[in-house]
């Protein structure tokens, strides 16, 4: 999913050239000469060799050079041709300012407009969760064994009932976020809360700079933290029986139908499946006593 919704500011595409993931690919490559920016190739280009590179001698900062080295190549493309020859997109001013605390207000308007929302609001909430529990999951069997799903799942939705009070959006645990910081050696809750107190520092302190940074390294690195989630040997295991029925059918549907879609289809044998799995071991288990 990462590696294909960079494809767009890897290569500098429009953001209305398609709706589904293999789309993307066929329009690309069947129209490249006219859509296509050579300079957004080149700099996203650079930015996933750098970080490929990086990797090998640096496994817990190379995000960082590549950022570097992604930033000073569109940098110097953007200064030598222009921002009408290059047609680069930056990523433009980032502002800091504090969310307002309000309360939300319920109305007769407004309990018209939830009565139209409330599918969103159910499928945003499954979407986030199930998310979260993946990403929970995998910590759980690599990093932290006495992880709690029941607690995150809790967590979640305190944070997501309290955040209308603060202006902010529903939120969920990120697979890109979680993949960056594991890898640069992160083993509890602080340091997602480190990367939001640097967040705030950089978006205060590196404002101005970061206005000039080309979206294809953007886009570079988030390729990058794509293709370090691919796990082979993982895929491998998953290949044979009902898993791997379970897994093509969530990539086919993943990529022609959409992520949300896919998630909401391919959950149900998921539950199917873990039923009957603990069925099985009850029934082992009432065997042996």
């Amino acid at each position: 999913m990462l590696i294909t919704s960079a494809v767009e500011g890897a290569l500098g595409l429009s953001h209305a050239v398609s709706e589904f993931f293999y789309e993307k690919f066929f329009v690309a490559l069947g129209s490249w000469q006219d859509l296509v920016n050579p300079h957004a190739a080149i700099i996203s280009g650079i930015t996933i060799a750098a970080g490929l590179l990086l990797k090998i001698h640096w496994p817990r900062s190379y995000i960082i050079g590549a950022v570097l080295i992604g930033g000073l190549a569109g940098g110097m493309i953007y200064a030598l041709l222009g921002p009408v020859q290059s047609q680069l997109e930056l990523l433009g001013h980032v502002t800091m300012q504090v969310l307002p605390l309000n309360a939300p207000r319920l109305g007769p308007q407004h309990w018209l407009f939830i009565e139209q929302v409330v599918p969103n609001a159910f499928a945003i909430a499954v979407l986030g969760l199930a998310q979260s529990l993946v990403i929970a999951r995998d910590l759980k069997a690599t990093i932290a064994g006495n992880l709690d799903l029941h607690k995150e799942v809790f967590a979640q939705g305190i944070a997501n009932t309290l955040s209308p009070f603060f202006s902010t959006f529903a939120g969920s645990g990120s697979f890109n976020r979680t993949s960056v910081a594991v890898e640069m050696g992160a083993h509890t809750p602080l340091a997602g809360m480190i990367a939001a107190c640097a967040v705030v520092l950089i978006a205060w302190a590196l404002g101005p700079l970061l206005t000039f940074l080309p979206m294809p390294v953007i886009a570079g690195v988030m390729a990058l933290v794509g293709v370090g989630m691919i796990q082979s040997n993982v895929i491998r295991h998953l290949l044979y029986g009902v898993e791997g029925a379970v897994l093509l059918s969530t990539l086919l549907t993943v990529v022609f139908l959409g992520l949300d879609v896919g998630i909401l289809v391919v959950s149900w044998p998921r539950s199917l499946l873990r039923c009957r799995r603990i069925q099985s071991e009850s029934g082992h288990f009432a065997r042996r006593r």
